[in-house]
């Protein structure tokens, strides 16, 4: 295609023009653009010379700037990073005019567009401003394709006289006029010519779809899409003609190219990459390469059918048709099949069939279910068939439901859990209750739940103290399970146990014994026995004794009761419910006759070797104002009075006792109160040898 035929036929298409400077095709960093009202310049930095490249904004400006010329100055404006201040310089002797028709001639052997940017240049002026604006667009794209081009149309300049490390300000004026526009530039800043990006392809049936991102609306007009088809070792233009980019941005803000075109061959892997076109007539580096394989998409769906197991086969049989001419466009099959319309098809053959299967049988098929036979194209994508359903023969029921747990609270409300069943078919359950295991329980459920707990209410004030409860299991062809086990619930007891009685009770000073009768609850499971102070205000008790049911105890001894202090007795029953009895009460008081119990017993230590000999005794829990010691010497004296000491302490130190002669104590003591023990037993204590 010559560029003849590519401009008469853009120009022959309906073409809308919004923005004329959508002529900039390329983005890239580090390089300076700048947009007058009428006319716009941009610059590329190498690395011994500044590309300066302008556009007209608008046709007028454009017929201008070719009239009378262009006039580039240049001012420096920093120096090796140092703020300068030097005048304008003349970079063009004459103003930059297009150029004669011999050099165009010269140049369309090198360039295909240069006859056609020359014809732009010398046609006379359209009338109609929409004709003007498209062939000012076309005009600049011509001026895009090579440099020499936009040199020959007097709208690029290479300033070679430039130096390291300095910062310009350029200027462009269309010669005796005030239309111009600048541009900033710093030498040591290189241009790196960016390339499309994010580009992407999508492949249906024989025709590629690609689309790449327009990094900046201002700059990416038009682009070349290259193709390889010997692994990216070489690429080739797939057009003649570039592409521009799309004119109208999405919805956040962003401009895309986009292409479609038939690949030469299916099943052949080719790979694409784009380029845009620059200001500067040099293509940008590549973008990223994609990876296309062509094959065939628009594929005929498998027609299923189904056969019944017999009396030969145990599963159902599923065949399909599907033309064996297209075998070597598809990867092979696969057998789907779900419980019911909408859910979630699952796989039935663990690896795919061959692309020649037409058969597939399931060995352990659903009571009803459907199947689709999905066809598998050559990007693996699957394409199901319609669903065929089948309904098969059921008699077998499900398993017998096993109970969880089951308990009933103190309001009646009876909580039942079992295990859920899991078959395929599975429907629900029903529910039975009874009072007598004998005889046929009722059922309870209105309707089949599906639900593996049920909440049932009993009354509480019936004298059958058991409940019976059992689980039947149904599938969808109303086939019962067996009966669960019968599970037993007892009804919450509300009755509290009969209370026990205080019998009798003997008071010394130093006991209490207490005597009563147990109740006579048939239920009852434990019995407490509490004591607390009378005049404690906090009416904390202190548990005493407990003992089960099966202990017939009826008698307790309290030891450690203190003398003067008024003691309130309980007596509580407890029965399998938790529920006590009403207490029995009873109030004691130790029985005081002034006289105390005695101290026994009297222990010994003896120290041979200091003939000393060590009484010790455990002190009563009165408080003791003196102690009276009693001893015998041998066995001519009798017993009599020998030491009274302070009651501090439960010991006493005698010191040189004889040796071989037999030492006899006893001992009683004399309170605070005044009161006294009664005096011990008589104690020995052991004989020092010789």
């Amino acid at each position: 295609m010559n560029g003849n035929f590519l401009i008469l036929r853009i120009l022959n298409t309906k073409f809308k023009v919004k923005k004329i400077y959508f002529i900039f095709p390329f983005l890239f960093f580090y390089t300076a653009v700048t947009f007058a009202q009428e006319l716009a310049l941009v610059a590329k930095t190498e690395k011994d010379k500044v590309i300066l490249r302008w556009m007209p904004q608008s046709f007028e400006t454009w017929q201008k700037g070719n009239a009378v010329g262009y006039q580039l100055f240049r001012q420096t404006t920093h120096r090796n990073g140092e703020k300068v201040n030097e005048n304008q310089i003349l970079l063009t002797k004459n103003p930059l005019v297009p150029l004669k028709e011999n050099y165009w001639t010269l140049l369309e052997k090198k360039e295909k567009f240069a006859t056609v940017a020359y014809k732009f240049l010398t046609v006379p002026a359209p009338e109609d401003q929409e004709s003007k604006d498209l062939s000012l667009v076309m005009a600049m794209l011509m001026s895009n394709t090579s440099g020499a081009i936009a040199g020959g149309m007097a709208l690029l300049y290479e300033d070679k006289t430039i130096a390291p490390n300095e910062q310009y300000i350029y200027t462009v004026v269309i010669d005796k006029t005030s239309i111009s526009a600048s541009v900033s530039v710093e030498t040591s800043k290189i241009t790196r010519l960016l390339p499309p990006t994010n580009l992407y392809g999508e492949f249906q049936d024989s025709t590629l779809f690609i689309r790449w991102n327009v990094a900046d609306s201002l700059l990416h007009s038009a682009f070349i899409i290259e193709r390889s088809d010997d692994g990216g070792l070489s690429y080739r233009p797939t057009q003649d003609e570039p592409i521009l980019a799309l004119a109208e941005p999405d919805s956040l803000g962003r401009y895309f190219g986009a292409k479609s075109e038939k690949l030469p061959k299916l099943y052949q892997e080719y790979y694409y990459r784009v380029k845009a076109i620059t200001p500067f007539g040099i293509l940008s580096e590549p973008s990223n390469v994609i990876r296309i394989y062509g094959y065939r998409t628009k594929l005929p769906l498998p027609r299923v059918k189904t056969f019944l197991p017999n009396n030969k086969e145990k599963g159902v049989r599923i065949t399909w048709n599907f033309p064996d001419s297209l075998n070597n466009d598809i990867r092979g099959f696969d057998v789907l099949r779900a419980e019911k319309l909408g859910e979630k098809y699952e796989k039935l053959n663990p690896k795919r069939l061959s692309r020649q299967s037409r058969m597939f049988v399931d060995s352990l098929p659903l009571s009803e279910g459907y199947y689709q036979v999905a066809v598998i194209n050559w990007a693996y994508k699957s394409l199901p068939s319609y669903p065929e359903f089948v309904q098969l023969e059921d008699s077998i029921p499900p398993i017998k439901p096993l109970w969880k747990s089951y308990k009933v609270d103190d309001k009646g409300i009876v909580s039942l859990r079992w295990k859920a069943n899991h078959e395929k078919d599975f429907l629900g359950y029903s529910i039975f209750r009874g009072d007598n295991p004998k005889r046929e329980f009722s059922l309870i459920t209105g309707s089949i739940i599906a639900d593996s707990v049920y909440r049932d209410t009993v009354s509480l004030n019936l004298l059958n103290k058991k409940i019976y409860y059992s689980i039947v299991a149904y599938d969808k062809r109303l086939n019962a399970s067996i009966h669960a086990d019968t599970v037993i619930i007892k009804r919450p007891d509300i009755i509290p146990p009969a209370s026990p009685n205080f019998t009798d009770f003997v008071l010394s000073d130093s006991t209490i014994v207490l005597s009563w009768v147990n109740s006579p609850s048939e239920d009852l499971d434990t019995t407490f026995l509490y004591r607390s102070i009378k005049t404690d205000s906090s009416h904390s008790r202190q548990l005493l004794y407990s003992f089960a049911a099966k202990d017939s105890t009826n008698t307790f001894t309290d030891t450690t009761a203190l003398e003067k202090v008024l003691y309130q007795y309980q007596l509580v029953a407890k029965d399998d419910a938790a529920l006590l009895s009403k207490p029995a009460l009873i109030e004691l008081e130790l029985l005081f006759t002034g006289v105390r119990r005695p101290i026994n017993p009297i222990n010994f230590k003896l120290q041979e070797d200091t003939h000393t000999l060590f009484l010790e005794w455990n002190p009563p829990k009165e408080a003791v104002k003196k102690y009276i010691l009693y001893r015998k010497k041998g066995t001519n004296e009798k017993m009599a009075l020998y030491k009274i000491f302070e009651g501090k302490n439960g010991s006493f130190k005698e010191s040189d006792i004889e040796t071989n002669i037999q030492y006899s104590y006893r001992i009683s003591a004399v309170f605070a109160d005044d009161s006294e023990s009664k005096i011990s037993n008589v104690f020995d204590a052991p004989v020092l040898k010789k």
